[in-house]
């Protein structure tokens, strides 16, 4: 059930979204910038009309409780558009400010451009939050840098945390070094879990 305050939100994202921002520009700034951020949040993952979400992120920026989600939503738009340099900047501040999946798609971001070191930077801030994902781009920024000891150890910690893809790794790993009862035991678990390989 809807409050006033959810009713009065949906009410001016609305307004906005409709391009009737005359009563906006009245509100308290934190209001505003919040109204943008869901603005923002509307067109990029509602209608994918990333033109307009980035404007409405911008506006945004300018309050501190939704600068670390409009920096980091900013970063995926730029990322999905291969403009690396403007994805970095947002996801930094976004990182910054305290965001782990920003920490995570960073480092995403970072391996996209085979800047391991980097990746590893961002994924290791991670990784000791016991994040699945980060767990398997750790291991799999290991086995870029030649590191398969650090690389099972990062899988050992995704798939004990729930990472299909950790799994099917380690059964890579353990085949590779032909540890083949480990290695089944490690493709079986991905494969219960739905992993369908790379």
């Amino acid at each position: 059930s809807f409050g006033y305050y959810d009713h009065f939100m949906i009410s001016e994202i609305t307004k906005i979204i409709n391009g009737n921002l005359s009563e906006a520009h009245f509100l308290d700034q934190k209001i505003r910038s919040h109204l943008y951020y869901f603005c923002g949040l509307y067109c990029d993952k509602i209608i994918n009309d990333y033109s307009n979400a980035v404007i409405y992120y911008l506006k945004a920026m300018h309050d501190n409780d939704v600068r670390k989600y409009t920096a980091h939503n900013l970063g995926a738009i730029y990322a999905k558009q291969c403009k690396f340099e403007l994805a970095e900047r947002y996801f930094l501040i976004s990182v910054e400010c305290g965001h782990g999946i920003a920490m995570n798609n960073l480092g995403a971001l970072y391996y996209k451009q085979e800047k391991y070191e980097l990746a590893k930077k961002y994924f290791t801030m991670i990784y000791w939050i016991k994040n699945p994902e980060a767990s398997y781009n750790l291991g799999r920024t290991h086995i870029e840098l030649n590191d398969l000891k650090s690389a099972e150890q990062c899988f050992l910690m995704g798939s004990a945390n729930g990472s299909s893809g950790s799994m099917y790794e380690l059964g890579i790993i353990y085949e590779d070094n032909n540890k083949l009862e480990l290695a089944e035991k490690y493709y079986t678990m991905s494969l219960e879990k739905g992993y369908a390989g790379n």
